[in-house]
This record gives structure tokens, C-alpha cells and sequence, in this order.
């Protein structure tokens, strides 16, 4: 049994028609994920299950003479939707039955090395790895979640992510008592395969999208990022939560060589098509942050309120810049705890969408009086809700600077888009950049689900 489950990944795939496509098929004993590779797309997968068994469904071939007429019209696309959902049956049968014959020969050809020619003893270990593989795979389909594919994770093309995933979330996903999961599925397959033959729909579902970076420490490739990501998002505005120069020169005697940086970083800065918005961390200093406030597309926090486009944000300078080396972490955590109060009472008087901070510490007494805080500084990826306040911390955009060719060389830029709707963060995109070409965005979502509306909708 234990033979059979783990020697899933070595049983050939199975290849079958899907529509106008060929997928192949393949499983194994890892993960609790549906991965789906549509070339030239990309990967999407979605954390779908709660058994151990990753699913990889692989368009091998598509026929896009065929695929086009039903990408293009309503007629087609119906047609495309019911020759998927016949097929996929057909798919779904035909792995099934390959994995389980699989897993049996795989068990019966251990039980040999064990036992030899004891016949008796290899037919209870092939029906053993088939019955561990049906317990595993009946786990997958009891716990299987239809609406995983909400929260998808991308990897492929970064100028087709956003159309990749938004697509994803525009077709309901629930299960109502005319639609089965097959049909789910093959709303979902079927759109990501006519994104195959037309690539260029708008994603953009009128929502507001901030960028949100941070920590960038002087890397001119952490604004080469926010430049594309700001391009192929189509953000309205970055939001850098601060930190923009270099932690390794910005004590002593070492400050002066910052002052050509501090300008190339303003240079590129100025470049972005859209307005930069800025909170000062505590590596940035009053000159980086005058020159930076000449730019004329860079708008300054300095404990105010700023509307980015119909966003109110509060924006609050981190207090512990020093040149000072001898001022210890734990005293500027100190030094941000006190000032807490200060900054909640702010909150309470303008009643802000979001509080922008570098250090979350900052945001400790607003909890529960803001609904969003977004903060850098920690270097690493950080989402929860604090007594009702979500909050967002991003890692480091320039994948912590200068460090990232000594210490933290393992570093991978970070950052995420942000979108609002009527004021209200209803997802987040976040992007991981692995040296500066292969990437990874996840999608989260905080609006309530189409079944929840829809229940709603019942009772009124």
C-alpha cells in the first residue's frame, strides 16, 4: 500500500481529449493542491484539498484552428463549456482507473521483491496499493473546495497575470442544485484555455489598484520591478511604506556617499507613470527625503492624510532614524511603542481607509480602529487581522539591497497590489520576484462569497 501511494508520480500520465485540447493527467502523494499548466499562459494551481495528493492536469496540445471560432462568440463559448464538461468526465475516469491499476502493479511488484513467487501474498499487495491510492483519492474528492481557485497562485508570463487571475474570479464558482462540479471545473478550464487564443482581455473590474512596496535599500532593480509590476497591473499608485535607501551607509561618517544614490533613486523614481507615494522608514534621512520631495510625481507622508484615488490613507514617518550606530533595535521598537498612542489618536480623529506605516509597531493602539494597515520593515511576508484590522506587511521590494550580495543573498524581492472596492480592500496580489525573471503572484480575497450573497439574495 505504502508502494503504491508513493510511486504515484512514476505512473505515466494519462492523455486524453479535453474539447479542442489534449491534457495529460498525473498525480502524486505531496501537497493538497490542483495545478493546471496552459502553455503559453502559465501555471495555475490553488490549494484545493485537504489530502496529501497534488493533481497536475497539462494541456499538452490544443487545437486552436478549433478553439478559435468558440473563443469568439457566445454560441461557442456554450458549445465549448458542454464538449468540456462530457469530456472531462472521460478524463477523470480514465486517470482514475490508470492510478489505481498503476498503484497495484507498483504494490505487487514490491510484494515480489519481498516475498518472490508467493502468489498469494502479491495479490493482496497489489489490491493493498490500489485500495491506499482509492483512500487517498476519495479524501481528495470528499474535501475538494470548488472555490480554491479564488485565491489562485500564478506563475507564467507577468504581463498575463493579472488577466490569468482575474479571469479566475469572474466566473461563479458555486455549486447550486443545477450545477456540478464538473461544470465548475470546466468553467474554469475553459476560460483559461480561450485566454490561450485571446490574451488581451481587460482584467480590470473597477476597482482602485495601489502598489505596495517597501524596503527597496537602494536597489535600482527594486524600482525596475515596481516599474513593470506598475505597467502590467495597471495600478492607479504606489504606496512605499519606506526604507528606499541603503542600510548599510546611513550611520557615521558613511552618510556622505549616500547623496549620489539618494539622486539616482530619485531619478528613477520620477520615471513611474503613475504618483509615488511615500512613509519614511528609519533608514531614510532628511536629505534623501527633501530630494526625494522634489520629484514632482512623489508625495511625501508627514503624519497627514492623502486621497489616492478616493483612498484615504495616513501616512505616518517612521521616528528612529539615527545616525547613531549604538541605538539598539530594541530601543527603536521602544521609541515606535510610545508613540502608538499618538498615532491612534490621529486614527480616531481622521478615520482613514488605511494607516501607511513602516513598522508596525507604529499601528499597535489603531487596531481595531482602522480597517487596513500596511507596513514593511520585517523583511518578510506578513497577513492577519489584529481585532478586526487586516494587516499587510510586504517584504523587502529590492530584496533587502546591498545585503542581498552578502548576508541575505536567498532574499527574493517582494511586493503586492492592493485593490479597493468602495474603499475596502477586496484582494491582494502578491508578487515574488526569484532573482529578477521567475516569479510566483497569489491571489487573496477578502469579499464575502458568491454563496453567502447568494443566500442572501434567497432570504430577501
Amino acid at each position: 500500500m505504502a508502494a503504491g501511494v508513493a510511486a504515484l508520480g512514476i505512473i505515466p500520465p494519462t492523455r486524453e481529449s479535453l474539447g479542442p485540447a489534449q491534457v495529460a493527467v498525473q498525480a502524486q502523494a505531496t501537497g493538497g493542491r490542483t495545478v493546471v499548466i496552459v502553455p503559453p499562459l502559465g501555471t495555475v494551481s490553488a490549494a484545493t484539498h485537504a489530502a496529501p495528493l497534488e493533481l497536475e492536469m497539462t494541456f499538452a496540445r490544443v487545437d486552436f484552428e478549433e478553439l478559435g471560432p468558440l473563443a469568439t462568440t457566445a454560441a461557442g463559448r456554450a458549445d465549448l463549456l458542454a464538449q468540456m464538461e462530457e469530456d472531462l468526465v472521460d478524463v477523470i475516469r480514465a486517470s482514475t482507473l490508470r492510478l489505481l491499476l498503476g498503484a497495484g502493479l507498483v504494490g505487487a511488484v514490491a510484494a515480489a521483491l519481498v516475498w518472490h513467487r508467493r502468489w498469494g501474498q502479491i495479490a493482496l499487495a497489489a489490491a493493498g496499493g490500489m485500495v491506499g491510492v482509492a483512500a487517498l483519492m476519495g479524501a481528495t474528492a470528499v474535501t475538494f473546495d470548488d472555490d480554491a481557485f479564488e485565491q489562485p497562485r500564478y506563475s507564467g508570463t507577468l504581463a498575463r497575470a493579472p488577466i490569468v487571475i482575474e479571469t479566475l474570479r469572474e466566473t461563479p464558482s458555486v455549486l447550486d442544485d443545477i450545477r456540478s462540479r464538473y461544470e465548475t471545473a470546466t468553467r474554469r478550464l475553459s476560460d483559461l484555455l480561450v485566454l490561450a487564443a485571446r490574451p488581451d482581455t481587460d482584467p480590470r473590474s473597477e476597482t482602485t489598484s495601489i502598489l505596495h512596496v517597501s524596503d527597496i535599500h537602494a536597489n535600482p532593480l527594486g524600482l525596475e520591478i515596481a516599474d513593470e509590476l506598475v505597467r502590467n497591473f495597471e495600478v492607479d499608485a504606489v504606496l512605499d511604506t519606506g526604507d528606499l535607501a541603503s542600510s548599510t551607509i546611513d550611520t557615521g561618517s558613511l552618510t556622505s556617499l549616500a547623496e549620489p544614490i539618494d539622486r539616482r533613486m530619485t531619478q528613477l523614481i520620477t520615471r513611474l507613470d503613475v504618483p509615488y507615494y511615500f512613509v519614511p522608514g528609519n533608514h531614510d534621512s532628511p536629505r534623501l527625503i527633501d530630494t526625494l520631495g522634489g520629484a514632482q510625481n512623489v508625495t511625501i507622508f508627514d503624519e497627514q492624510v492623502e486621497t489616492i484615488s478616493g483612498i484615504e490613507v495616513l501616512g505616518w514617518a517612521d521616528p528612529t532614524f539615527t545616525t547613531d550606530s549604538s541605538v539598539t533595535i530594541e530601543e527603536k521598537d521602544e521609541e515606535r511603542l510610545e508613540l502608538a498612542d499618538e498615532v491612534a489618536a490621529e486614527v480616531a480623529a481622521q478615520a482613514p481607509d488605511v494607516l501607511a506605516v513602516h513598522d508596525d509597531n507604529l499601528a499597535a493602539e489603531s487596531y481595531g480602529t482602522v480597517p487596513v494597515v500596511i507596513a514593511g520593515h520585517a523583511h518578510e511576508r506578513d497577513l492577519r487581522r489584529e481585532e478586526g484590522t487586516l494587516v499587510l506587511t510586504v517584504g523587502s521590494t529590492g530584496a533587502t539591497g546591498l545585503k542581498s550580495l552578502t548576508l541575505e543573498a536567498d532574499k527574493s524581492y517582494e511586493a503586492e497590489i492592493l485593490y479597493f472596492r468602495d474603499s475596502e480592500v477586496v484582494a491582494v496580489d502578491y508578487v515574488t520576484f526569484h532573482g529578477s525573471s521567475d516569479f510566483v503572484v497569489e491571489r487573496t480575497t477578502f469579499e464575502e462569497s458568491e454563496l453567502e450573497e447568494a443566500e442572501e439574495a434567497g432570504e430577501a
